[in-house]
């Protein structure tokens, strides 16, 4: 189970991302691409695009879920025009390095141009309208989609590279 994961997984403890104050989505964009804060195009949670007169982020994905559940490609779009061009996620490191010797997922991650398994794949399990307990439901099934996606990789010997965000402790931390 879970342990076994942790036995036999690099993890990170400790680990700082530069940058104060910590906001949400450059962090994690910069765990996910490696890249420091406003270098991926991010200092803050969002910016306001003047030629449509809306606010993006990342987080479009999750509060405009509807939308992007109808055509999924829509994520990727939006991530690849906010994201720096120039900009690699670990994902696309991570094929690049290991080609089709990898399998990549990204849990509950707004990084996730690259990853065989995102979190438009799980967010298909929420479809019909957002809902408000959204960030609870998806850090229940965060641990046994990680637990599933091992299982049915598990025989296929190539490695994999797993980024798990639980998102309940984030937005605790945001209010």
């Amino acid at each position: 189970g879970f342990f076994d994961i942790m036995d036999e997984a690099l993890i990170f403890r400790n680990g700082a991302i530069t940058g104060f104050p910590t906001v949400s989505v450059p962090g994690h964009l910069s765990v996910g691409t490696g890249m420091l804060n406003g270098h991926h195009n991010f200092i803050g949670n969002g910016f306001y695009y003047r030629v449509e007169q809306q606010i993006l982020s990342p987080g479009n994905i999750i509060a405009e879920a509807d939308r992007y559940l109808a055509d999924p490609q829509l994520a990727l779009d939006l991530f690849d025009f906010i994201m720096n061009p120039d900009g690699e996620t670990i994902f696309e490191a991570a094929t690049r390095h290991f080609g089709d010797g990898i399998f990549t997922a990204s849990v509950n991650e707004l990084t996730l141009r690259g990853a065989q398994h995102s979190l438009i794949d799980m967010a298909a399990a929420f479809a019909g309208g957002a809902r408000a307990d959204y960030y609870e439901l998806a850090d229940q099934v965060a641990i046994p989609q990680v637990l599933g996606l091992l299982d049915e990789h598990a025989e296929s010997g190539k490695k994999m590279l797993f980024f798990v965000s639980m998102y309940t402790t984030d937005d605790s931390g945001e209010h």
